[in-house]
């Protein structure tokens, strides 16, 4: 299992405060979508969710201003970004997100714990 040292915790908004987009989304580099669902989809659980990630992009939404896909989840969002690497001027490395839902006790905690020891649901 991965250990990671510095994993700075978001806490996400129960609900949404941003309108649904009108029209298509803008096209970005990151699917922020699919990581929302890779995330529910794995609670608990460390999941890497984007390789190439830039640090400048990392800082962004460390700081609690990403991208409005994770508005409504509730709980809370850790990240780390291992792996980097200087390409030109930006710093590069794979990002690992961990969302651990509001509701959960620290039994859910530990199930996730114990399914991750055992490299399930670990992307």
């Amino acid at each position: 299992m991965t250990t990671f040292k510095f994993q700075p915790t978001i806490n996400l908004p129960a609900k949404s405060d941003t309108p649904e987009p009108i029209g298509r989304p803008r096209p970005t580099k990151w699917d922020w979508a699919g990581c929302r669902r890779t995330l529910e989809n794995n609670p608990g659980t460390w999941v890497l969710v984007f390789k190439d990630f830039t640090s400048g992009m990392f800082s962004w939404v460390r700081a609690g201003k990403g991208p409005s896909t994770f508005n409504g989840m509730g709980g809370t969002l850790q990240m780390s970004l291992k792996n980097s690497v200087i390409v030109g001027r930006t710093q590069q490395g794979d990002l690992w997100l961990k969302w651990t839902p509001a509701d959960w006790t620290e039994r859910d905690v530990e199930s996730a714990r114990a399914a991750a020891a055992d490299g399930e649901a670990v992307l």
